[in-house]
Formats: C-alpha cells, sequence, structure tokens
C-alpha cells in the first residue's frame, strides 16, 4: 500500500484546537489524565507520521455533510481513534469499550490509515468536489485511497427524512 502524506499547517492547527476544545467540553474542562495521555499519544502518532491533514480533512467532509443535514457514517480503524469520537467522526467512544487504537497506524507509522465515510449519494458529487478542495490533486480512486466516500442507503434515508421533517 503507498503511502499519501498531504501536510496543510492551518488544517492541522485548526485541527488541534477542535480537538482540544471537544476535549474540554466533553469532559468539563477537568480532562482526566488517562483521556489526555491517550489524546496526546494518538495525536503524536497521526501527526508525526504525516497523517494529521488527513485526518482534519475527514472531519471536514463529517461537517460539510452535516452542514446539509446529513450526518456520515465513519468506519475503518480509524474510528478506534479517540481523536475521532472526539471530532464527532465516531459514535462510539473507543475508550468506553477498551479499544486500542495502535491498530490504525501499525505501531511504527508506516500503515496509511484509511478514512472511510459512508455518506448519502445525493452528496457524493459535492462532497467529492470538496475533498478536490481540501486536497489538490489527490486521487480517491487509487488502489488503497487513504480517504474514501461510500455511498450508502442508510445515510440517503436519513437525509430524506431530516429534509422532510
Amino acid at each position: 500500500m503507498s503511502t499519501y502524506l498531504y501536510h496543510n499547517s492551518q488544517m492541522e492547527q485548526e485541527l488541534h484546537s477542535k480537538i482540544d476544545a471537544a476535549a474540554n467540553e466533553r469532559h468539563g474542562g477537568a480532562v482526566p489524565a488517562d483521556v489526555q495521555e491517550r489524546i496526546t499519544t494518538e495525536k503524536q502518532h497521526i501527526f508525526s507520521n504525516g497523517h494529521g491533514t488527513l485526518l482534519a480533512v475527514a472531519a471536514k467532509l463529517a461537517e460539510f455533510s452535516e452542514s446539509r443535514g446529513c450526518p456520515v457514517g465513519f468506519r475503518g480503524l480509524t474510528g478506534n481513534l479517540y481523536l475521532s469520537h472526539l471530532l464527532g467522526l465516531a459514535a462510539v467512544d473507543p475508550m468506553e469499550l477498551g479499544l486500542r487504537w495502535e491498530g490504525c497506524l501499525g505501531l511504527d507509522g508506516t500503515r496509511t490509515p484509511q478514512f472511510i465515510l459512508n455518506v448519502a449519494g445525493g452528496l457524493l458529487e459535492g462532497m467529492a468536489a470538496y475533498l478536490g478542495e481540501l486536497l489538490p490533486g489527490y486521487d480517491p480512486s487509487g488502489e488503497h485511497p487513504a480517504i474514501r466516500l461510500c455511498p450508502h442507503a442508510l445515510m440517503d434515508r436519513v437525509w430524506e427524512a431530516r429534509r422532510a421533517g
């Protein structure tokens, strides 16, 4: 699997701020030491191995979809990241379930993470265009894309229900 590294300092700084704000909000401003340790370790691993921008882009794509009335369904090993949970990408709190995060990148950071987002088919074209704006030159049609947008019937139903609501 080839590694796709893309670096955008501004997006990564915004992501750091979002993560810290979400952790403080979730824990009432008093983030427990074990939670802070996991956040720090995951951040260090993600950012030092060149994957921070990919996580930032996944979060921006989820915000794009949510702003149009439809959540995304997030899947893949990156769902085990507590960072993914804090960003609203993964509904499951991996710390509550005792899920380890290391598998998404491998202990040495050489495994390219896969951010797989189940999206409403009606939003797919707009999200793909937005992905192209966020990562110019990125080709999601490769054999193992780091970010993949997958149309999903459940997301279509959620989107239609919200629009009708």
